[in-house]
């Protein structure tokens, strides 16, 4: 009794103390708050491609981030943070240069075309960099929420428990968004939402985005979530029984737990949503990354070359299955058109052009629909507009310039490179959340390479919350990593299956 006693007389000697907890609780459940609501929110209107919905999701971020209250960063964490914001600046630099008339660093950088523009039309044109005047500054606000979400998300997921809660809003609300598009598409599959007509894909499930390939990792990120959920249920049965992987999965199946059935039961729906998208690269991808994101929960079980040689054999056993019991469609796509859609190779080609023709600063964010048309090849079919290059990094060099590029993909390496470190150097860390952000964003870079799903805001917002999560409990404390021991000894009572009991 005596602590108690002494802890309430701390509490009612230090009034200042209790109100900055009582403050500081407030503005971290506002932060959640916000942030929840744009994971929610954001992939409902067609993916959030309107700049009106970008603007509202960023002014959201804003007061997330005025609002977020780290808890026990690393030195780590804060030298991370630093060097992020020192990335920003600079890439807001080259923004500045690429519509300013009076440029800090580049004033013999111009784009041609306003010569010739003012040639022809007899007016003076300002010379500035980019192709398009003042569309940088409409483009640059969906890269700017990635970048707050992922910053806000890391300082929020400093605090584990926090962590977990959004990470489980992100599985709930990517669920009911896979329930909602497999029921509009068995309803009326040229609808998206019941109301808006389709004007592509009208085979394929789409779900509330209007495009199947950004739909199918969308679906794949919230499947590798529910897997793991799935796999916190076979590690608890593991520790509380004492068995090994093997003892601990046949008890599992025999006698599953109604968590673990849930998590089951969605995760085979988001499977059904991606196979029924019809995207090759999205399925395959995301069967890939959701063996990935198994071997990484539990890595320590599997750290022998030759154990994770066989748990590979079988992964690649099961998804091959799962591509010919529901993967037709994707089958089919895969048998007529083969690994790449006609045309995607030229234009590859052609925006690795524009990369090379304006190295320094690129033609303007946002500029590709207006440049390609100057350089379309003649071996693509000239109906349709090619409105992005299908791979965010080619299109990133060629809208802003190769040392942005390079940039960009040196932060994508070091965030991978952090992610594989912490699961192979942290082993008594809780798991969950660095698996789930190593697997997400291996899903997203290597499928931004073939198609442009990172530059629609609805699916990319919530890559950046589940990997800034998933970072900052790579970078957290040592302390926090004994959550795992606790629970191994002391373990939740709530999960504790009744006939143990």
């Amino acid at each position: 009794m005596a602590p108690k006693r002494i802890e309430r007389s701390q509490a009612v000697g230090n009034p200042d103390r209790k109100r900055r907890g009582v403050v500081r609780l407030v503005a971290t459940q506002a932060a959640l708050a916000c942030v929840a609501a744009v994971i929610c929110l954001s992939p409902f209107p067609l993916g959030s491609t309107g700049a009106s919905f970008v603007a509202a999701w960023g002014l959201l971020l804003g007061l997330a981030a005025i609002c977020s209250v780290p808890t026990r960063l690393s030195g780590k964490a804060i030298a991370l943070l630093l060097a992020a914001f020192v990335c920003l600046g600079a890439y807001l630099i080259v923004i500045h240069e690429q519509i300013s008339v009076r440029p800090w660093f580049s004033g013999g950088l111009v784009h041609p075309i306003w010569a010739r523009a003012g040639a022809v039309l007899g007016e003076d044109f300002p010379p500035i960099v980019s192709v398009v005047r003042d569309v940088p500054l409409i483009a640059i606000g969906a890269e700017l929420a990635f970048v707050l979400m992922l910053l806000v998300s890391f300082v929020i997921g400093s605090d584990r428990r926090d962590g977990l809660r959004l990470l489980r809003v992100v599985a709930f609300a990517g669920a009911a968004y896979a329930l909602l598009g497999i029921a509009t598409f068995a309803i009326d599959p040229g609808k998206i939402l019941f109301w808006k007509n389709k004007t592509d894909h009208l085979a394929n499930l789409t779900g509330t985005f209007t495009n199947r390939n950004t739909a199918a990792v969308f679906f794949g990120q919230v499947s590798v979530l529910w897997l793991l959920f799935w796999c916190e249920e076979l590690r608890d049965m593991r520790e509380r029984r004492s068995l090994s992987l093997r003892g601990a999965f046949q008890r599992l199946v025999a006698h599953p737990t109604n968590r673990s059935l849930f998590a089951l039961a969605v995760l085979v729906t988001t499977l059904c949503a991606v196979f029924m998208t019809g995207s090759r690269a999205g399925s395959v991808l995301t069967l890939i990354v959701l063996l990935v994101a198994f071997l990484a929960y539990f890595r320590r079980e599997f750290a022998h070359w030759k154990a994770m040689v066989s748990v590979g054999a079988i992964g690649s056993l099961v998804a091959t299955g799962l591509m010919l019991i529901v993967g037709g469609n994707v089958g089919h796509r895969f048998s007529i058109q083969g690994l790449s859609d006609e045309g995607r190779w030229p234009v590859y080609r052609t925006t690795m052009q524009i990369a090379r023709d304006f190295p320094e600063l690129g033609t303007g964010l946002g500029s590709f629909v207006a440049v390609f048309q100057a350089y379309r090849p003649t071996d693509i079919s000239i109906s349709g507009t090619w409105n992005r290059a299908h791979d965010v990094l080619l299109e990133i060099a060629s809208d802003t310039g190769l040392f942005v590029a390079g940039g960009v993909l040196a932060w994508y390496l070091a965030i991978l490179f952090l992610l594989i470190w912490a699961i192979m150097r942290r082993p008594t860390r809780d798991p969950l959340p660095i698996s789930a952000a190593l697997a997400v964003w291996l899903l997203a870079g290597l499928h931004s390479l073939v198609d442009f799903s990172l530059q629609i805001p609805g699916y990319a917002l919530t890559v950046a919350a589940i990997v800034g999560i998933g970072l900052a409990q790579a970078l957290a404390p040592p302390a926090t990593s004994s959550h795992a021991k606790r629970r191994a000894v002391n373990p939740d009572p709530d999960n504790v299956d009744e006939r143990s009991r």
